[in-house]
């Protein structure tokens, strides 16, 4: 994959500008984001409450399957493009998607604890490649993403009131920012002004490099340390100074991973440009 990557980057430009002129045009953009993420933190905590509470359980945790943040995105952006059968094409947009989650389990005296996951997600993306006639397009790009995660722990009571209070160690609001890049390739097949596409991205581990901690933002509540969501529940309950101290918080890098996108650019607003 990274040689194709290469190869486009270094072939499209020149192909490219061998056209007859260049059209660019501003663009309106619609996708669905099918994304991953790591789940071994949030199913680390999943595992050892439901074992630590046990039959206190009526209705345990279930487990994350890892694509419970997939949601769609919008956003606006410029393309360029070339003339002729086969050409370069470049194209820079902007776009924003959130996503709303909720995780429950329910104790033998109906009282209910539940994770509410609120996901604000804002990127921007460089793509360059070439297209065939207008029609085709194989592009590599490369995304620059910013995700705001916040991730309420609230006690629902047997009438229905909900509280993030400290009567409970854990409850509280834990927020999270997640910066990451993306390397990828898109392919798109142009219908007059919509480009349909495809793409799969892959995050960079470690770039940017400083990840942290899905950490408490409720100040009011005075139960702490830990001031993070346990990735061991036994542990943080039992132990919460051997917890600090082996780092067993749920880490804000395990909320990006592979993506796949599929979306619809509507391109108006060009203007064409031959050359002499």
């Amino acid at each position: 994959m990274k040689q194709l990557c290469f190869l486009l980057l270094a072939f499209s430009p020149i192909v490219g500008y061998a056209q007859n002129g260049y059209s660019a045009g501003f663009s309106l953009i619609t996708e669905y984001s099918y994304s991953s993420f790591d789940t071994k933190g949030m199913n680390g905590f999943v595992n050892t409450f439901n074992e630590f509470w046990g039959q206190k359980l009526s209705k345990p945790y279930s487990e994350f399957s890892g694509h419970e943040f997939s949601h769609p995105k919008f956003g606006i952006g410029f393309r360029f493009l070339t003339q002729g059968n086969a050409g370069f094409t470049a194209s820079t947009a902007f776009l924003y998607g959130r996503k709303k989650y909720q995780h429950s389990a329910t104790w033998a005296n109906d009282v209910q604890n539940e994770l509410d996951f609120k996901v604000r997600d804002l990127s921007w993306t460089v793509t360059t490649g070439m297209h065939i006639r207008n029609a085709i397009f194989l592009e590599v790009f490369f995304d620059a993403n910013g995700r705001k995660l916040e991730m309420a722990h609230a006690t629902i009571y047997q009438d229905g009131s909900k509280s993030l209070s400290s009567e409970y160690k854990l409850n509280g609001l834990y927020t999270g920012k997640i910066a990451s890049s993306d390397i990828g390739l898109q392919l798109g097949f142009r219908l007059g002004p919509i480009l349909l596409y495809c793409k799969p991205t892959w995050a960079l581990k470690n770039f940017p490099p400083g990840k942290d901690l899905v950490t408490l933002d409720d100040y009011t509540n005075v139960n702490y340390p830990p001031t993070d969501f346990p990735s061991d529940y036994r542990k943080y309950t039992t132990d919460p100074l051997g917890y600090v101290e082996q780092n067993l918080g749920v880490k804000t890098d395990d909320f990006e991973g592979f993506r796949l996108a599929f979306g619809a650019e509507l391109i108006f607003g060009g203007k064409n440009k031959k050359k002499d």
